[in-house]
């Protein structure tokens, strides 16, 4: 018996009509999703949380290592976690929007 292969897709040529572009003015999209701005700006938004949230969590880990020294966990750890909220904000403020 002998497997039969599907036959290879054809992709049409780059100046083809039939290409679908997506364009910020609500051309072709998913679902009548509208594409605004770059992808760049798109991803801006991950760094921005990631910036906030990444020193929140290293803040709340740093408070709760100092606790553990000075059997005070459960009052560092949310200290440090402010503290690190507090500086992520800033470090947003200071990338994005100053």
């Amino acid at each position: 018996m002998s497997r039969s292969r599907a036959p290879a897709t054809v992709r049409p040529p780059a100046g083809s009509r039939n290409r679908r572009v997506l364009s910020s003015e609500g051309g072709a999209g998913i679902a009548g999703t509208r594409q605004t701005g770059s992808g760049r700006d798109n991803a801006s938004g991950y760094a921005a949380g990631f910036t906030i949230v990444i020193p929140l969590l290293l803040g709340a880990a740093l408070g709760y290592v100092l606790g553990l020294l000075v059997d005070q966990e459960l009052l560092l750890l949310p200290l440090g976690a402010l503290a690190g909220l507090v500086f992520g904000f800033y470090a947003v403020y200071v990338r994005f929007i100053r």
